[in-house]
């Protein structure tokens, strides 16, 4: 991983993760929304590279080929 920062679209936190893989930089975004019952989540639809990334931050694989992440997991939220 190189790089974890969070910016802001459409007044909604965007986490930005950066991660290296054979020389090439590659970005996975992730964009946090509100649900009904006020509870901030995202969702990323994962390959096999996406899963390794996101189990780096999580400590965590997931055997689907989606994950509904609270945004707590990554620290965003505190």
């Amino acid at each position: 991983m190189i790089d974890v920062r969070v910016a802001q679209e459409n007044g909604r936190p965007r986490v930005i993760v950066e991660y290296e893989v054979n020389g090439v930089v590659r970005p996975i975004s992730l964009t946090w929304y509100t649900t009904s019952d006020e509870r901030v989540m995202t969702t990323v639809r994962l390959n096999d590279e996406r899963a390794l990334v996101l189990a780096s931050l999580l400590e965590t694989l997931s055997p689907h080929s989606y994950v509904t992440l609270n945004a707590v997991f990554l620290g965003v939220f505190q």
